[in-house]
């Protein structure tokens, strides 16, 4: 995934398309397919009044616009909309593991939607602010549904009195499966969740900590 104090240091980004990566950072900054990303501080974050930018979710891409926004603003109710009722998300084995070693039961085992809101409500609570980058490696779509293959990055960012503030940074690849209704309204049912690097933890991991692990 920035309204009120949240909104101090506000970033995020986001590449949903096959032949560009489409940066969000105030604003959509056309960028080549390389999937190289220069960040800076943003000019003019949101102020408390502002509303979260939202798409009506019609397609793919306007799920994925509204997911980044909902991260950005930490707006849970914009969040819950990008995720469908009976939204499931498949843990990494090695995050299954880390949890029953650490806290002898698997916190991620059956997560769906309440166990999802929960832990972001939780994640937004705790942060500053917090960005997420979205860069697509490959989609097969339909009419009805689609199953987008990405790369994700999540940076949180925690202020800290009288301290550094402390940013922490989640990396990992993606199968997302989304699907459109029966009024066209696309949502995403299900997100599988691979480690790609040692050195950083995954969504999985975040989230799990987030309800206590």
């Amino acid at each position: 995934m920035k309204v009120e104090h949240r909104a101090a240091d506000k970033r995020a980004f986001l590449g949903i398309s096959r032949a560009v990566v489409l940066l969000l950072l105030w604003g959509l900054v056309l960028a080549p397919s390389c999937g190289i990303f220069d960040t800076r501080d943003p000019e003019a974050p949101p102020n408390g009044g502002s509303e979260t930018p939202r798409e009506q979710p019609v397609n793919v891409d306007a799920v994925f616009f509204n997911y980044v926004n909902a991260v950005l603003y930490f707006d849970q109710g914009n969040y819950e909309e990008t995720l469908a009722d009976d939204f499931a998300f498949v843990p990494d084995p090695v995050d299954t593991l880390y949890f029953l070693s650490t806290l002898g039961t698997n916190v991620l085992r059956n997560w769906g939607l309440d166990e999802e809101l929960t832990a972001v409500g939780r994640i937004f609570s705790d942060s500053e602010s917090l960005a997420v980058t979205l860069v697509e490696e490959s989609r097969e779509e339909d009419s009805e549904q689609a199953l987008i293959r990405l790369y994700y990055t999540f940076r949180q960012r925690i202020a800290r009195e009288a301290e550094e503030d402390s940013i922490a940074t989640f990396k990992g690849f993606a199968e997302i499966h989304m699907r459109a209704d029966n009024s066209g309204f696309w949502s995403i049912d299900k997100w599988e969740d691979t480690e790609v690097s040692t050195e950083f933890f995954t969504w999985g991991r975040f989230k799990g900590n987030a309800t206590g692990g």
